[in-house]
């Protein structure tokens, strides 16, 4: 991902806030999913274009895309390497550690790992909805429209899959016995605009 661009440091406490509350609710719930202990990192937040998030990927990825409904019109998508997001589907699948590995390496992108990131996606949507509605009363909801594996080379093809402006943050994976895993979350201006009252600017 390119470098950032800062939010001024009262807005960008407030929107590391929402982001670190949400990891703390996905945190728990996919433990309580995977039945293992695993932890949740995450890096400093900024903001982006859809154009400059996508413009240095360079492998091919797992997209999630979910829209929100309510009183504001927005999106939030899920970006990971497509090795990380097989290991996830993996883990939660229950496939043995050799068998993961196997599949990392020749890319074993299939329909049983993209139901099981779906699901792991649908436990963070149901987190962010949580949190929204902890924010605000009226807060939009997110659905889960799809994941899909992506190649980045694409250009055309990356770049029609969203538009706009997004509050980004880099979070990792960890659980016991396998290699961190890191991946990208995206929540678009109109929804961090509306559920924290900041200003976007320039």
């Amino acid at each position: 991902m390119p470098p950032y661009k800062q939010f001024p440091i009262g807005d960008a406490q407030k929107v590391a806030q929402m982001f670190t509350k949400s990891l703390a609710e996905i945190q728990g719930q996919w433990g309580a999913l995977l039945g293992c202990k695993l932890t949740l990192s995450h890096g400093p937040v900024g903001k982006v274009t859809w154009q400059e998030a996508v413009s240095t990927l360079r492998m091919d990825v797992a997209l999630a895309k979910m829209e929100a409904e309510g009183d504001v019109a927005g999106a939030m998508h899920v970006i990971l390497d497509l090795r990380d997001a097989i290991t996830v589907a993996a883990i939660l699948t229950m496939l043995p550690k050799p068998q993961v590995q196997r599949k990392r390496q020749i890319l074993g992108y299939d329909a049983t790992v993209e139901d099981a990131l779906g699901e792991a996606c649908n436990v963070m949507r149901g987190a962010m909805n949580d949190v929204f509605h902890g924010l605000r009363q009226k807060a939009p909801r997110l659905k889960l429209l799809s994941v899909q594996a992506l190649d980045p080379r694409d250009r055309k093809s990356m770049l029609e899959q969203s538009d706009g402006e997004y509050a980004i943050m880099r979070c990792t994976l960890g659980v016991d016995m396998y290699e961190p895993t890191a991946f990208y979350v995206l929540v678009s201006r109109a929804i961090v605009e509306y559920m924290l009252g900041i200003r976007w600017g320039a």
